[in-house]
């Protein structure tokens, strides 16, 4: 099933790299390139699974979370936080990025598979709980 995923950067490499990759896989991807833009299309959109790049021109990732957990209509939309320079080819190599500091597409399809089933599952568990309380 095609899942909507939000894709929160403004670093060139990351803004080619991960839509595509993502939308090879099946998914519908939107784009922001500001913390103020992802906050305005979270809510519009209220996609799947939205992933913050770190690094921003008007905020970091971090704030960018924080402000979507805040607000009612974004507080249980997922999200995952990208790394700052994750993508960066001077960085030491780590399990799960190639030695150039390329996109791992298959490291990251996997992270936003494992992601989208925990929501799945959380979305069941408090569906049945409601459930159960109202009966």
């Amino acid at each position: 099933m095609q899942k909507r995923i939000l894709v929160v950067a403004h670093a060139a490499d990351v803004v080619e790299a991960i839509p595509i990759t993502l939308e090879l896989a099946g998914h519908k991807v939107a784009l922001a390139d500001c913390g103020l833009e992802a906050i305005l299309w979270a809510d519009r959109l209220r996609p799947d699974l939205i992933l913050v790049d770190a690094t921003l021109p008007d905020m970091n990732g971090l704030t960018i979370i924080g402000i979507l957990q805040c607000l009612p209509s974004t507080a249980a939309l997922a999200t995952i936080l990208l790394k700052p320079r994750w993508h960066n080819s001077s960085a030491p190599s780590r399990p799960g990025r190639p030695e150039n500091g390329s996109l791992n597409s298959s490291a990251l399809l996997r992270q936003v598979g494992f992601a989208l089933t925990l929501c799945h599952v959380a979305r069941r568990e408090g569906a049945l709980a409601h459930k159960r309380r109202g009966a």
